[in-house]
């Protein structure tokens, strides 16, 4: 048959002609073919802070007008229109649409419908609605996987109800990475039951991943216990895992991706003069507002060391100006002079309690609604109202 008909006859032949397409013209083609244009605009939605896009991101919308247009999309397209409001910045204002497409198909829902909309309501820290979907999916013939699980962690520890997160984790039977930093980022402050979880996590895990020991000493600085953070540190040291993140805020300036960094000369930052806007909105905040420095926002090593110094320039002025210039303020100076009513940021930490004051206090000052995305996809929304 290869001989008579040729090569490309017998794959399609043998293979199947998805199989064919695919191996031809590339796996991005063929999903365009088989899922249609919505899902080629899903995959733009990989920076869903881009100005081009509205804040739910076209490709949602775009599949609700097909709908309305009477074209049925597959399951799999509505699937990945949910999975892309995950990670879009707004993107929950799209799901009550795309769940009526579902009905509309008469789609059931299966586990990644169910991860998308519990994801959505951990992150936005809605705890009732995340609950709700949780016990609707146990009371379905599905079982929770470890995703469900951990974004219910996440949920509960936003919340501040370390004992709660604990009970869902507990029900996860594998090792997993994830569920385990969400754990330990669930416990707060709360030094003893963050212990307790360790010894868990060492009996199930051969070898422990930094990210571990990092969250372990979030907890200790978290609960001021400074002996033990110096010594996890060291630790950390000895065995190459000490990583000092730089923390990095991104943004969209004039339709190009900019960059900011921590400090008031940090390389890479838009121009020489981020800094100065920076310095120049936080005093006009400082000043037509309630905002004021929160030095407890510091890591407790940086803050103990610091006071021992006094007022001066290794002391106080140090904490201020360590506030004064983090990314996201940066970010946030820069994106004020854009004409759009609505400001994004995304940062690849989470915010610290100075910066959520800044912006809270910042967004009622310009009149303008502020937006930041962190790294584990929790969106705050600063709203110009109280």
């Amino acid at each position: 048959q290869r001989r008579v008909h040729g090569k490309q006859w017998y794959q399609r032949r043998v293979h199947g002609k998805q199989w064919y397409q695919r191996r031809v013209h590339g796996k991005q083609w063929y999903q365009r073919r088989v899922h249609g244009k919505v899902l080629a605009v899903l995959y733009a939605l990989v920076d869903p802070t881009s100005p081009r896009f509205t804040d739910a991101g076209p490709g949602p919308w775009r599949l609700i007008a097909r709908q309305r247009e009477g074209i049925r999309a597959q399951a799999n397209t509505v699937t990945a229109a949910l999975t892309a409001c995950c990670k879009s910045l707004g993107g929950g204002a799209a799901v009550p649409e795309l769940l009526e497409v579902m009905e509309r198909l008469g789609l059931e829902w299966d586990l990644v419908v169910y991860g998308c909309l519990i994801h959505l309501a951990a992150v936005r820290g809605d705890r009732a609605e995340a609950e709700r979907l949780f016990a609707k999916l146990e009371a379905s013939p599905l079982q929770p996987d470890i995703q469900h699980l951990t974004d219910m962690v996440l949920c509960c520890g936003l919340a501040g109800d370390p004992e709660a997160a604990l009970r869902y984790y507990t029900q996860i039977r594998r090792p997993d990475t994830a569920a385990d930093v969400a754990m330990l980022g669930a416990c707060g402050g709360n030094i003893r039951l963050a212990e307790e979880v360790w010894v868990g996590i060492e009996k199930r895990h051969r070898k422990l991943d930094p990210r571990l020991h990092e969250a372990l000493l979030a907890v200790y600085e978290a609960g001021q216990d400074l002996d033990r953070a110096k010594e996890l540190t060291r630790e950390m040291h000895r065995a190459g895992t000490f990583r000092a993140h730089q923390p990095i805020a991104q943004f969209y300036l004039k339709g190009e991706l900019q960059t900011c960094h921590n400090g008031m000369d940090a390389k890479g930052d838009p121009g020489p003069e981020a800094w100065k806007e920076c310095r120049a909105l936080v005093n006009e905040v400082r000043e037509h507002t309630d905002y004021d420095f929160n030095f407890e926002a510091l890591p407790y090593v940086f803050r103990e060391a610091s006071a021992k110094k006094g007022p001066g320039a290794g002391g106080e002025r140090a904490m201020r100006n360590t506030l004064r210039y983090h990314a996201e303020k940066k970010a946030l100076a820069l994106l004020r002079h854009e004409p759009s009513e609505s400001l994004h940021v995304r940062i690849n930490l989470k915010m610290c309690d100075d910066c959520f004051s800044f912006f809270t206090h910042a967004a009622r000052y310009l009149g303008r609604r502020v937006t930041c995305q962190e790294k584990d996809g929790r969106v705050h929304v600063f709203d110009t109202a109280d």
